[in-house]
């Protein structure tokens, strides 16, 4: 049997000081993601996008389904222990992709050949500039990270947010992300495409 000995017992009042005060990292994160629960509502921490019927290549139904969980990436370095204390947000930002604003009156569109090819109608065009503007609003009103709390610094857009590259689309793409309010209409003659609801 080992003799206990004045160095360690204040070694093992040390180590368990340590468990009192410096709880294990899963606590910390429990700790953590308790106080950040509040800033995860409508956020992908919360839920994201999930079709009905997975698996199949139409359109299908979407509903809530589970949120993304926080990961650590190890591939680079190996993460410490205590880490959850020490971390500082360096930045925090939004991101959008594929908003696709399309200017349905545009003689650029080549819809005549739909009925040969597929159907160019796509039904979510009529209100690409409401739902664009629907998240605008969505973020700002998020305002920060979910995670860290740190205010967004930038937002960032990666791609599509115009659909046939015209000036007229990407002037509403900016008078949205402005929070400008924008006439959908490119001009006022009537007019008959895909996109119309009297076919």
């Amino acid at each position: 049997m080992a003799q206990l000995t004045r160095r360690t017992l204040t070694a093992a009042r040390a180590a368990g000081a340590r468990l009192l005060l410096c709880p294990p990292t899963a606590n910390a994160l429990d700790r953590a993601l308790k106080r950040t629960a509040a800033r995860t509502v409508g956020t992908t921490l919360e839920q994201v996008a999930t079709a009905v019927t997975p698996g199949t290549a139409t359109y299908s139904r979407l509903t809530g389904g589970p949120g993304r969980p926080l990961v650590v990436l190890a591939d680079l370095a190996e993460p410490k222990d205590g880490r959850d204390d020490r971390r500082q947000a360096l930045g925090a930002f939004g991101q959008f992709t594929d908003l696709h604003l399309t200017d349905t009156e545009s003689p650029a569109r080549f819809e005549y050949p739909h009925r040969y090819v597929s159907s160019a109608h796509r039904p979510q065009e009529a209100l690409d500039t409401v739902a664009t503007s629907a998240l605008v609003q969505w973020v700002n009103s998020i305002a920060k990270g979910p995670f860290t709390g740190r205010p967004f610094d930038f937002l960032v857009t990666t791609g599509d947010n115009t659909d046939n590259d015209e000036l007229i689309e990407l002037d509403w793409f900016l008078t949205s992300l402005n929070g400008g309010a924008l006439t959908r209409r490119a001009s006022r003659a009537s007019r008959t495409g895909t996109s119309t609801s009297a076919r």
